[in-house]
C-alpha cells in the first residue's frame, strides 16, 4: 500500500480528492500496468494505417471508407484537443499540487483535456459506427476508458481532464462519420465513384 498521503483533501475538489485517493492505492505492479496501458495508444494512430493497407490489399471499400473516416477524425480530435490546450493551458496536477501529488510519469504540455483519453475515445467510437457489433464496441470502450483511468493514475490528469477528452474525441468521431455517411449519399445519389483516398494520421504525444 502507498504511503504518498495528501494533506489537503478535505480542503480541495473532487478532482484534486479522485487523484489523492487513486495515489494512495498504488502499487508497484499497477505502476507497470498503468504505464503500459497508457503507452497502448500507439494503437491509435495505427489502425486506420493498418486498415487502409488491408483494404487496398483486399480491395475493400469498406475497410478503406473506414479507415478514411477514422483518421480524419483522429486529425480531427487532435486539433481541437491542441486548441483547447493552449487556450485553457491548465498546469499538469503535480505541478499545481507539487507538495501533495507526485506524479508516476511526468509530461510537457498542459493538462485540460486529456489527448490520450480523447485519441482513445475517438478511435473507439468510430470502430463502434464502422462495426456496430457487440464483439467490437465492448472491447474498444474498454480500452478506450483504461486509457482514460491509466492517465488518472499515473498523475498527469485531473478526472474533468479524462471526461473532457473522451466527449471530444466521441464528439468528433460521431460528427466526421455522419458528414462520411452523407457524402457517400450524396455521391450515389449524382452516379459519382467512391473516393478512394485515406488519411494516415501522426501518433502526436499529449
Amino acid at each position: 500500500m502507498s504511503t504518498l498521503l495528501c494533506l489537503n483533501i478535505h480542503g480541495q475538489g473532487i478532482d484534486y480528492q479522485v487523484l489523492c485517493n487513486i495515489q494512495q492505492h498504488r502499487t508497484p505492479v499497477m505502476d507497470k500496468t498503468m504505464r503500459w496501458v497508457s503507452n497502448s495508444l500507439v494503437l491509435a494512430p495505427a489502425l486506420p494505417a493498418s486498415m487502409a493497407i488491408s483494404g487496398w490489399a483486399g480491395h475493400n471499400d469498406q475497410t478503406l471508407q473506414a479507415a478514411k473516416q477514422t483518421g480524419i477524425s483522429l486529425i480531427a480530435t487532435a486539433g481541437i484537443t491542441m486548441g483547447v490546450k493552449a487556450i485553457i493551458k491548465r498546469p499538469r496536477p503535480y505541478v499545481k499540487y507539487e507538495d501533495d501529488l507526485i506524479p508516476v510519469t511526468t509530461e510537457h504540455s498542459f493538462s485540460f483535456p486529456s489527448g490520450h483519453t480523447s485519441f482513445a475515445f475517438s478511435t473507439a467510437t468510430s470502430l463502434s459506427l464502422q462495426y456496430p457489433k457487440w464483439y467490437v464496441i465492448t472491447p474498444a470502450f474498454l480500452w478506450a476508458t483504461s486509457i482514460g483511468f491509466s492517465r488518472m493514475y499515473l498523475g498527469v490528469h485531473y478526472p474533468s481532464d479524462v471526461l473532457t477528452g473522451a466527449v471530444i474525441g466521441a464528439l468528433a468521431a460521431y460528427i466526421s462519420f455522419q458528414i462520411q455517411q452523407r457524402l457517400q449519399e450524396e455521391r450515389s445519389e449524382v452516379g459519382l465513384p467512391e473516393t478512394k483516398g485515406i488519411i494516415v494520421p501522426v501518433c502526436i504525444s499529449f
